[in-house]
Parts: structure tokens; sequence; C-alpha cells
């Protein structure tokens, strides 16, 4: 099919019709306000209990942080909530590798960066 703005007779009905399709498509991008209200009340609660989850268990530091689409502010009606769970500082040693493949490994430290303060595995 030809788009609406390539059909019709005039230089100023096919600007309208343009105009038109652009209108149209950008409203369906949209996130209403509700939309974003509940999303928030997700990332709230998700963020509430994970972080009690993790401290109850011997967890220091825990946090739940957004990126993505809705963290930019350039989501739509369909974008997915983006979450990382982040812990530093202190948690259960049963929870560490406990078998050391490299020298970093066996010191129980970051693969990172060395730091003995803080795991990323």
């Amino acid at each position: 099919p030809v788009p609406a703005w390539l059909s019709g007779d005039g230089k100023d009905a096919k600007k309208a019709a343009l105009k038109s399709s652009i209108l149209s498509s950008l409203k369906s991008t949209v996130v209403k306000p509700e939309m974003k209200a509940r999303r928030a009340d997700l990332v709230d609660f998700l963020s509430d209990f994970v972080t009690k989850f993790f401290v109850k268990k011997g967890c220091e530091h825990v946090r739940i942080e957004m990126f993505g689409s809705i963290a930019a502010n350039i989501d739509t009606p369909t974008s997915d909530v983006d979450l990382l769970l982040k812990i530093e500082g202190k948690v259960p040693d049963n929870w560490l590798l406990s078998t050391a493949k490299s020298k970093i490994a066996s010191k129980r430290c970051c693969w990172h960066c060395g730091s003995s303060e803080h795991m990323a595995r």
C-alpha cells in the first residue's frame, strides 16, 4: 500500500496526511501517567521486598537500580522494566565461589578490580 502522504491530489493534502500519520504514530508511543505510576509502584515494591530479603540473608548495602528505556525516559507502553540488583560489602560466605580457578578467585576478592572490600561475580 502507498503511504497516505504520497496519495492525494495536492501538496497540502500530502502534508496534512503526513502530519496526521506522524501524530498518530507518536500518540501510540506515549506512556500514560497511570502506567508510569503503576511502574513506579512496582519498582518500589520490588526494591523494598528484595532489599529486605537480602539484608535478612546477611548482605550489606543492597539496592535496586533501574536502567534502560524507562530510566532514560524514552520508554513506550510496551517497554519492559530493567532492574539491577547491586550488593556491595559483606555477603554470606556460602554465596562465594568455593572452587578457585584463578589467583583472584582464591583470594575472595572482586574479579573486576581486585579489591577485597567487595565481590563482583
